[in-house]
């Protein structure tokens, strides 16, 4: 399984090098990959249509897929960047509150995302329940307890928002 993956990523890098390719064929072609859980292959698309034009859309799916790869650091850049481009931050903001929380950038994600507003109630939940855990690991029980609060109040019985309320008892 390992060596048809390898050689899947193989032939993305290959395909994705040819000039006749043009960015919305690369990221139909990534977003058919990360349906697959092939990172390693959408990010080779996602980089080759990024060569092509800068976009909002490939910046957004970039990040969202170095993030499922555990490149935290590099996923923040480029959520950031997708934002700067003016993405939706209804999809963004969510991808860069977990990105955040799981990169251990604690301070950043508290003082960055504490105000923010998203109109889908289950992105709002997790945004709220990821500070209520940042709050939590930076010794914060009172502001996690609401971030929680406010998590449950987007989407009652979140259940890690639940969960985070569970561990301040």
């Amino acid at each position: 399984r390992l060596r048809r993956t390898h050689y899947r990523t193989q032939i993305a890098a290959m395909l994705g090098g040819c000039g006749g390719n043009s960015q919305e064929k690369l990221v139909a072609s990534a977003k058919e990959y990360l349906a697959k859980k092939d990172y390693a292959a959408a990010t080779i698309q996602l980089k080759n249509a990024l060569k092509q034009k800068d976009s909002g859309e490939v910046r957004f799916l970039l990040g969202k897929t170095l993030s499922a790869t555990g490149d935290y650091a590099a996923a923040e850049v480029h959520l950031r960047q997708a934002l700067e481009q003016k993405y939706s931050p209804d999809a963004a903001y969510p991808e860069l509150s977990r990105a955040m929380l799981a990169g251990g950038d604690i301070k950043k994600l508290v003082t960055e995302l504490e105000s923010v507003k998203v109109s889908d109630a289950a992105q709002q939940a997790q945004i709220k329940s990821d500070l209520g855990e940042a709050y939590l690991a930076i010794g914060k029980p009172k502001e996690a307890k609401e971030a929680f609060a406010a998590s449950l109040a987007s989407v009652s019985g979140y259940p890690r928002a639940r969960a985070g309320e569970g561990r301040i008892l």
